[in-house]
């Protein structure tokens, strides 16, 4: 989790009057009987060395149908909108998948109803979906450079980037492999599977 902060700490100091940035964390298992738990007081404690939020008592804390949302504005030149999501397990399924869903829907049925974003910029197509895993480190280099492809290529609609493992040595050097392996291959199958079962389901 300590890289992903780290990474977002980055982009809350990207300086660009034509780009609105918001980050979001969904944590599972973070809200039980209307209390955080030990996963969810544990990230926040990071906060304040890895994000500079010197008090997290000034956000805004939201009871919701999935659990309690946690939001700060970040110091830094974009004033970016943080947010924790904490998932009650009692009350939206559990895993990556189920939150991809709820961060498509804040996109699709929240943010895009508004009309305007928070600088008052009207909304348009060009709003972009960033997911990571909790140990994925980016800079503010890397997704300026994807939101340019993005924008230049309007036939492109999702993009999968290669991980890379931090560190050196033996475990490494196997990671390095097994990371190849997946993505060259597993993600390859895996999408030629999901093709194939569409079309099986629409065989008549």
């Amino acid at each position: 989790m300590q890289q992903l902060l780290d990474s977002i700490q980055k982009i809350s100091q990207v300086t660009s009057a034509k780009i609105c940035f918001e980050s979001h964390i969904f944590l599972d298992g973070a809200v039980r009987e209307n209390k955080m738990t030990e996963f969810a007081l544990q990230l926040i404690g990071l906060l304040n060395d890895a994000l500079h939020i010197n008090d997290v008592l000034e956000g805004t804390k939201t009871w919701t149908p999935y659990g309690l949302k946690l939001s700060w504005r970040l110091p830094g030149p974009n004033k970016m909108i943080f947010c924790i999501h904490l998932k009650d397990s009692t009350k939206v399924k559990k895993k990556k998948r189920w939150s991809q869903i709820m961060y498509m829907s804040y996109i699709l049925d929240f943010l895009s109803k508004q009309h305007v974003d928070r600088y008052g910029n009207q909304f348009d197509t060009n709003n972009f979906i960033l997911t990571t895993d909790a140990d994925v480190q980016f800079t503010p280099e890397s997704v300026e450079a994807l939101l340019d492809l993005m924008l230049r290529d309007t036939s492109v609609g999702a993009v999968c980037a290669r991980t890379y493992p931090l560190g050196s040595g033996p475990v490494v050097w196997y990671q390095k492999f097994e990371y190849a392996v997946g993505h060259w291959f597993q993600k390859v199958f895996d999408f030629i599977d999901d093709v194939t079962s569409v079309f099986e389901k629409l065989t008549f």
